[in-house]
C-alpha cells in the first residue's frame, strides 16, 4: 500500500467520523427549533439531515474534496439562516469562525497530486464576507423568531462550546497528520526503499547512541557482502539481483528476531549487523548459523534456480577506536574473507 493511499484511507475514516457528527448536531438542533416552534429552522434541518445521509455515499466514492465543499456551503447557509432567525446573542455567527479554521486545515491536508490553494481562498472569503453582513445585519434587523433572555443564554452557551470542541478537533487532526507526515518521513530517510530494512543512516544513528552513551566496547560490528554478486546481475539481470537482497534481507530479519542484533542495508549488496558481544567475545556460532540459512535460500527466475552465498567479516570493538576505524576494521576482516575463498565468517 503506498504512502498516498494509507493517507487518504485516515482522512476518509476521519471525514466519516465528522460526517457523522455534523448529522448528529442537526437532529439536534432539529430538536432544538422544534421545540422552540422555530418552524424554518426545523425544515432547514430535515434539509441538512438529508444532505449528510447522502454525503456517507459521496465520501464512499472517495470524493473527499467535493465533501468538504459541500459541506463547507451547507454549514455557511444553516448558521447564517440560524443568526437572521434568533438574533447574534446565541452565537450561531461563531460557528463559522470555528469551521473556516477546521475546512482550512482538512481541505490543506487532503491527499491530492494537484493540490490547488484556490477552493480554500473562495471559502474563506465567503465566510469572511458571510460574518461581517451578519454582524451587520445582526445591529439592524430583529430576529425573524425572538427569544427569551433565558433561551438566548442557553443556547449561547450550547454554540460557543460547539466552536470550542470543532476548533479542539481541528487542532488533534492536524497534529495526527503532522506525526503521521514526520512517520513517513523517519522512514523514508532510515530505510531501505528495496528491501524494507533500515539504511545505513539508521545504523550510523545507533553505533552514535552507544559512543555517547560510552556502551560500545560491549558490541561487535558485522559486515555481509553477497559472493560474486555481479556475476547474478549479468547473468539473471538486475530484477533478480533484487530478488537475491530482497531475501537475504528476509533471511537477516528473521535471525536478528532470534538472536537480538540490530541490521541495515549499507550498500549495493552489503549488508550491516550490529550486535552484542557473548562473554566479551564475538558470537560466530550466530554468523555462521545466519550464513548456512543464507545459502540455503533459493532464488527462483523463469528459467531456473540457484543459491548464492555470502562472505562476513566481524570485529568487536577495540578501545580507542572511532566509530569510522572501527567500520574499516569490519570491511578489511570481510576482504580478508573474499581473498581466502569468500562463503566463509573471519572474525576477530
Amino acid at each position: 500500500m503506498t504512502d498516498h493511499s494509507i493517507s487518504e484511507k485516515i482522512e476518509y475514516k476521519y471525514l466519516s467520523f465528522i460526517n457523522k457528527v455534523f448529522w448528529v448536531v442537526h437532529i439536534g438542533f432539529l430538536l432544538l427549533f422544534a421545540n422552540l416552534k422555530i418552524n424554518f429552522m426545523v425544515y432547514f434541518n430535515l434539509g441538512s439531515i438529508l444532505f449528510y445521509t447522502l454525503t456517507f455515499f459521496l465520501l464512499q466514492t472517495s470524493k473527499m474534496h467535493l465533501y468538504v465543499y459541500l459541506a463547507s456551503i451547507e454549514i455557511l447557509l444553516h448558521m447564517s439562516a440560524a443568526t437572521l432567525c434568533v438574533g447574534l446573542g446565541c452565537n450561531f455567527q461563531l460557528c463559522l469562525f470555528g469551521v473556516i479554521l477546521f475546512f482550512f486545515i482538512i481541505e490543506c491536508i487532503l491527499p491530492d497530486k494537484k493540490k490547488s490553494i484556490t477552493p480554500v481562498l473562495i471559502l474563506s472569503s465567503l465566510y469572511s464576507v458571510a460574518i461581517v453582513a451578519l454582524y451587520v445585519a445582526g445591529n439592524r434587523i430583529s430576529p425573524f423568531y425572538p427569544l427569551s433572555l433565558t433561551e438566548t443564554g442557553i443556547l449561547a452557551v450550547v454554540i460557543v462550546i460547539f466552536v470550542l470542541l470543532l476548533i479542539i478537533t481541528s487542532m488533534l487532526f492536524l497534529l495526527r497528520y503532522m506525526v503521521h507526515e514526520e512517520e513517513k518521513l523517519t522512514k523514508k530517510a532510515e530505510y531501505d526503499a528495496l528491501t524494507g530494512i533500515p539504511n545505513r543512516f539508521f545504523m550510523m544513528d545507533e553505533i552514535q547512541k552507544l559512543f555517547i552513551e560510552n556502551g560500545q566496547k560491549d558490541y561487535y560490528l558485522a559486515m555481509i557482502d553477497i559472493d560474486n554478486f555481479k556475476n547474478i546481475n549479468d547473468t539473471y539481470g538486475h530484477n533478480t539481483g533484487d530478488d537475491a537482497l530482497k531475501i537475504l534481507a528476509k533471511t537477516i530479519i528473521l535471525q536478528a528476531q532470534k538472536h537480538g542484533f540490530k541490521y541495515c542495508r549499507w550498500g549495493g549488496e552489503e549488508f550491516l549487523l550490529l550486535g552484542k558481544c557473548r562473554s566479551c567475545e564475538i558470537p560466530k556460532d550466530i554468523l555462521e548459523e545466519l550464513r548456512s540459512a543464507i545459502s540455503s535460500n533459493c532464488v527462483r527466475t523463469s528459467r531456473e534456480s540457484f543459491r548464492y552465498t555470502v562472505t562476513i567479516g566481524a570485529g568487536k570493538y577495540t578501545s580507542g577506536q572511532s566509530a569510522k576505524e572501527w567500520l574499516d576494521f569490519v570491511d578489511k576482516q570481510l576482504y580478508k574473507g573474499k581473498r581466502s575463498g569468500k562463503n566463509q565468517v573471519v572474525c576477530s
